[in-house]
């Protein structure tokens, strides 16, 4: 069963790569993962592949509830790292 990091309960806008190394962090540093962005309202280039390079190491990471403009963000990233086996997107319900 993956661990839920819901992100809205760290705050609605992130920014910075140490931000996003801070975060981790306080994950649990094994284990699939799911990441809901539900909330989030604003999410920098440098967080969003500073938290993606963080998480590269996990077998499994999903992410959930990004809003359009950051989907298309964190998906562009996580395909330029080439990490897509790594990270799941799963369709809006």
């Amino acid at each position: 069963m993956a661990t839920m990091v819901k992100l809205a309960a760290y705050g609605v806008t992130f920014a910075t790569r140490q931000r996003a190394a801070a975060l981790v962090a306080q994950m649990p540093t094994s284990g699939d993962l799911t990441l809901d962005f539900d909330g989030v309202k604003v999410a920098s280039p440098s967080f969003v592949d500073g938290l993606i390079g963080e998480l590269s190491d996990r077998a499994s990471v999903e992410i959930t509830g990004l809003a359009p403009e950051l989907e298309d963000l964190v998906m562009r990233i996580v395909e330029r790292r080439d990490l897509s086996s790594r990270f799941r997107f799963p369709a809006a319900a």
